[in-house]
């Protein structure tokens, strides 16, 4: 991306050195608003009248550039000025924002003038409006990818039973398979807000692990493909978590563009079924497989740009870590795995708050901790807010 800045002759940038509590200021208070990540971009001088930078890559933290304008106005002066244009590196060049400054007039001067501290000259406020151009037609309609990873814990501690007499890895695998359901359902209403476009597309991974990983699967979700069934086939595709018999009574009624779909589900259904509590507990090993098989994933998505990719983690245990350095393996695959956010589930009376609470903050997500599995966790009812 890069951004080119328009400006009169006379004028220049606020010097940063020279204010740097003033920048210092606003970026704390940027910061509070949008969270210890956020960038301050900050211009250090114009040239001739404009200015850009380019970007050949942005942090996915939140950012702002700033640029902070000091003009000398002239009474005799007129017009406004170009503030701002973006080139998104497409065949057009859209100017996004216009801001125009209005000088005052004779009448309008001494209902403008502010005083400064001490000696200093008398300062004039500047009226302006600021014009945010439509820029739908320019939006780039390639496919972007939204990778949903499942990481659960199956350590021994699962096989104990909590409320209604199912085992905490029983809740798991339910958990894991609702929030799949939960997402297929949802993609026709994202569609509808512009979250999502037809091109899409939708992968679920999952990772069961012990002190090792134990099961993988995984299910690629064309939103295109889920666009086009039909009334029934959501239905059927929505019901076929409920028992196997189900699932292969619904298989005649798909056509062959959707059937694809059905069996991949099925298959990564089944496979989340059968997972059973094991050993021990190491949150290590686990992110660190999905940051050794992360090159995998781009492949199998065609090698998609950073920009095209987002990963999304549910990270389920009735414990805490006890082998390994996890942090730093979290981190790790949160830095290269283009993780964006994600979500701590701890239930059962093991859970370690200390450490789910943290592994949550290096997610950028949040902790959902209790002795026992909500209802609405796993049933059709109630919001998810692990979802």
């Amino acid at each position: 991306m890069s951004l080119t800045l328009a400006t009169p002759a006379n004028t220049s940038v606020l010097n940063p050195l020279d204010n740097y509590k003033a920048y210092q200021y606003l970026g704390d208070e940027l910061a509070s608003q949008f969270g210890d990540g956020h960038m301050l971009l900050v211009a250090k001088e114009l040239g001739a009248g404009s200015f850009r930078c380019t970007w050949d890559s942005l942090h996915i933290n939140p950012w702002t550039a700033l640029f902070w304008l000091d003009e000398a106005v002239g009474t005799d002066e007129s017009g406004s000025f170009v503030g701002a244009t973006t080139d998104c590196g497409l065949p057009t060049k859209p100017t996004v924002v216009t801001l125009d400054i209005h000088r005052p007039t004779d009448q309008e001067l001494p209902f403008l003038t502010v005083n400064f501290p001490g000696n200093s000259p008398k300062g004039t406020l500047l009226r302006s409006s600021l014009t945010v151009n439509d820029v739908s037609q320019f939006i780039d309609q390639s496919a972007r990818f939204h990778v949903s990873y499942t990481i659960s814990d199956a350590s021994g501690s699962t096989g104990m039973k909590l409320k209604r007499g199912k085992t905490v890895r029983e809740y798991f695998n339910d958990m894991a398979i609702r929030r799949t359901i939960l997402r297929i359902k949802s993609i026709s209403a994202l569609v509808t807000a512009g979250v999502l476009t037809p091109k899409d597309i939708m992968v679920e991974i999952f990772y069961s692990f012990d002190t090792e990983v134990l099961e993988t699967s995984e299910v690629l979700i064309k939103v295109e493909d889920v666009m086009k069934l039909s009334s029934d086939e959501l239905i059927g595709l929505l019901q076929i978590s409920e028992n196997d018999s189900k699932m292969l009574d619904s298989k005649a009624s798909f056509n062959t563009h959707t059937r694809p779909l059905l069996e991949g589900l099925q298959t990564y259904i089944r496979t989340l079924k059968k997972i059973h509590s094991c050993g021990g507990t190491s949150f290590a090993c686990a992110a660190t497989k999905v940051l050794n098989d992360w090159h995998a994933v781009l492949q199998m998505l065609g090698n998609p740009t950073y920009a095209q990719v987002t990963s999304f983690v549910n990270w389920d245990t009735d414990g805490g870590n006890n082998y390994g350095k996890c942090y730093d393996a979290i981190q790790a695959m949160c830095t290269n795995c283009n993780v964006v956010g994600g979500c701590v589930s701890g239930y059962g009376v093991w859970v370690d708050q200390h450490c789910a609470s943290r592994v949550a903050k290096i997610l950028q997500g949040k902790c959902v901790l209790g002795e026992f599995v909500p209802p609405m966790m796993v049933d059709n009812a109630g919001e998810d807010p692990s979802f």
